[in-house]
């Protein structure tokens, strides 16, 4: 999925961030691009479809190519997206689902992600981890794919996804689009696969690195996507 740095949609939508909306301190800014480092364990199930769970911790903004630094951002608070994937197995697979949930870590406190073949998950699940984590949007999935580019070297998993993106709290939120564009392309040597007895092959794809963004809005305020119009 891509490498930070490469825009992913000419010209993004610009959003505005209210932290103190959501109870957390720190001020509110401007950006148009989001930065992430992912994390998945892709798990196979009895009907051989897969589950996934994949976090992408935000790590940083940008507005226009410049970096934007938040007052508060990765000291009194963090970011992240928590998705479940359903998808069909296979090498690359295709996407049958996904939810997705943006929450806030209240004190940075979660520690860092574990990735292994049971799960991936925060160091920190209890009343100062995870637990008392804020969500502030959800989404589902519109549309995406996943495709190996062999030719590179090492070969290459590029990833595109767009999810739909509904407040939790919407005083936190201002800008932006009911639409958002996930990017990313790795290199395929982050990737590790494990044969587990009485599971099967579970695949950990881990540091990989890309970028969100707001994907503009058409007539509809979105709800076309929702019926499987083409996102791009």
């Amino acid at each position: 999925m891509p490498q930070g740095g490469n825009s992913s949609i000419g010209n993004p939508n610009t959003f505005h961030w209210n932290p103190a909306a959501a109870g957390l301190t720190g001020q509110s800014f401007t950006a148009d691009t989001i930065d992430f480092v992912g994390n998945l364990t892709d798990v196979p199930q009895p009907d051989g479809t897969h589950l996934v769970d994949r976090i992408e911790q935000i790590t940083g903004f940008s507005l226009n190519g410049h970096a934007v630094t938040p007052a508060g951002f990765g000291t009194n608070y963090g970011l992240y997206f928590e998705f479940v994937d359903h998808n069909t197995g296979g090498f690359p697979p295709s996407f049958l689902s996904i939810d997705m949930t943006l929450k806030a870590d209240p004190g940075n406190l979660n520690g860092p992600v574990v990735s292994d073949t049971s799960q991936t998950g925060f160091t920190n699940t209890g009343p100062t981890g995870q637990a008392d984590d804020i969500v502030l949007a959800h989404g589902s999935l519109v549309d995406g794919m996943l495709f190996l580019d062999p030719t590179a070297n090492p070969p290459v998993l590029n990833g595109t996804e767009t999810d739909t993106f509904t407040p939790d709290i919407a005083g936190f939120f201002k800008g932006g689009s009911d639409l958002i564009k996930d990017v990313a392309s790795n290199p395929v040597t982050l990737l590790t696969m494990t044969d587990v007895p009485g599971v099967g092959t579970v695949t950990n794809f881990n540091n990989f690195t890309g970028e969100i963004q707001f994907v503009t809005n058409r007539p509809g305020n979105g709800n076309d996507f929702a019926f499987g119009h083409d996102a791009a």
